[in-house]
């Protein structure tokens, strides 16, 4: 994902739902654990949007904050973003730890 004007610190880009599910049902579809997030130290959730889409980066300029409470989530920048610059998450340790890759 781009970004298609310059972004401030702190906006939130987008909100949506999350798809909670337990670490067996990810275990038993693989495909869908490389794309989930943490949920509530006991499991995992999809996220519902675009927010999914961003790629990787050791230093991300975008994270998203998981409210477990009511399966929500927020894309939210770190830092100033300018236009045209692509938007990056910290897929993080455990996500790297799960694959089978030297891509980091």
């Amino acid at each position: 994902m781009f970004a298609t004007g310059a972004i401030r610190k702190g906006a939130v880009l987008e909100k949506g739902h999350v798809l909670p599910f337990v670490d067996k049902q990810a275990r038993d579809a693989q495909i869908v654990d490389l794309y989930a997030f943490d949920f509530d130290g006991k499991g995992r959730c999809l996220v519902l949007g675009s927010a999914s889409l961003c790629n990787h980066s050791n230093t991300p300029n975008v994270e998203v904050e998981i409210d477990e409470t009511t399966a929500t989530y927020r894309l939210v920048t770190t830092r100033s973003i300018e236009s045209g610059e692509e938007l990056f998450v910290d897929y993080g340790d455990a996500y790297w730890d799960s694959v089978d890759t030297n891509v980091r």
